[in-house]
């Protein structure tokens, strides 16, 4: 069966590896702390998590994980806050395309049935104070 944890560590490498990251942690932190001016930061949590269990059957696992994305763009009263979230999102998009053949699903490299972004993507991408975020929910569904 697979572990929760080697869930997560496995998504949060492949997260954490498609973009250039000031800081990447599973530990939910203060943006203030973490995100600075050209260094975007990642937080990895666990929102929630589904159990469909029918007799006689094993457990269809279902974690929902927040991907959220913290970014700074400093002082500079011209800089487009969304200008820099958007390649972010694009990066984690590209970083969960299908990594198995002929199944058409990130699976990583096999330790889940399918990773998927679901559900509405929530930004505030910091027009006014050049702080922003977006929130990615991802899911996950574990055999």
């Amino acid at each position: 069966m697979t572990t929760r944890e080697a869930v997560m560590e496995a998504l949060f490498a492949k997260l954490s590896g498609a973009y250039a990251f000031g800081v990447a942690t599973r530990r939910l932190v203060s943006p203030e702390t973490i995100a600075t001016p050209g260094a975007p930061a990642l937080v990895l949590i666990v929102h929630h998590e589904e159990y469909e269990q029918r007799p006689a059957q094993p457990p269809k696992r279902t974690m929902t994980v927040l991907a959220v994305l913290y970014i700074d763009t400093g002082s500079d009263p011209n800089a487009i806050p969304d200008a820099v979230l958007n390649p972010i999102q694009d990066a984690i998009d590209a970083a969960l395309a299908p990594d198995t053949p002929g199944q058409g699903r990130c699976t990583l490299g096999g330790l889940v049935s399918s990773v998927v972004i679901k559900g509405q993507v929530v930004k505030a991408p910091g027009d006014k104070t050049g702080k922003g975020l977006a929130i990615i929910p991802i899911e996950i569904t574990i055999p």
